[in-house]
């Protein structure tokens, strides 16, 4: 019995599809993000379930760990446009990456004894999921060139805000990857314009406009 009479047999029978290997693969592909949408969120910080509440007044270490992203991403695009400026954006791609590895790993040596709420049974995160090093490898290349360029570090980082603004507002809107449809009010089309404004006026007219 080949494959695909296997699959006949499952359907004619009137077995739950959802037993067969096939159904399973491909719900995983076709679905997406779709399970994931719908299991409820926890705190990062108690491993607790996400209320109304909670979500409407965060924590104020979640500020505070928000504000210094934007640090410590500044922080590592500079250094990694030295090291494509002494070598190539591809070595720093590569150097970026391993350094962030061992880290990683001490880091999981060090919280791995601390106990986290596990995740609900069967819930599997889909498989683009695990795609995210691509666009971390990617990001690093162009960074590493633009930040050597007319632009420098402060029209890449600007740029780059504004990017991830527009790329978010289109990715609730469409509901991309999993996410629930938002469509955009007058809020967010403000807020998209003024940081698309300031992006323009730290490259047209700061310090390092030519």
């Amino acid at each position: 019995m080949n494959e695909r009479t296997g699959y006949r047999t499952i359907v004619e029978s009137g077995s739950d599809l959802r037993q067969s290997p096939y159904f399973a693969v491909a719900s995983r592909i076709l679905m997406g993000g779709r399970a994931m949408k719908n299991a409820a969120a926890t705190d990062s910080l108690t491993g607790s379930p996400m209320t109304i509440d909670a979500a409407r007044n965060p924590h104020p270490i979640y500020f505070a760990g928000a504000f210094a992203t934007g640090g410590l991403l500044t922080f590592m695009v500079h250094l990694n446009g030295e090291l494509a400026r002494y070598g190539s954006p591809l070595f720093s791609s590569w150097t970026a990456h391993g350094t962030g590895m061992v880290a990683a790993v001490i880091l999981l040596l060090l919280v791995h004894r601390r106990r986290r709420s596990k995740p609900e049974r069967g819930l599997r995160a889909p498989l683009w999921a695990y795609l995210g090093g691509l666009s971390g490898a990617a990001t690093v290349m162009l960074t590493s060139t633009t930040v050597n360029s007319p632009l420098g570090l402060s029209g890449t980082l600007a740029l780059g805000l504004a990017g991830q603004v527009v790329f978010s507002v289109a990715a609730d809107s469409w509901g991309l990857f999993g996410l629930q449809k938002r469509h955009p009010d007058t809020r967010d089309i403000v807020a998209l314009g003024l940081v698309v404004a300031g992006a323009a006026l730290i490259i047209l007219f700061g310090r390092g406009a030519v």
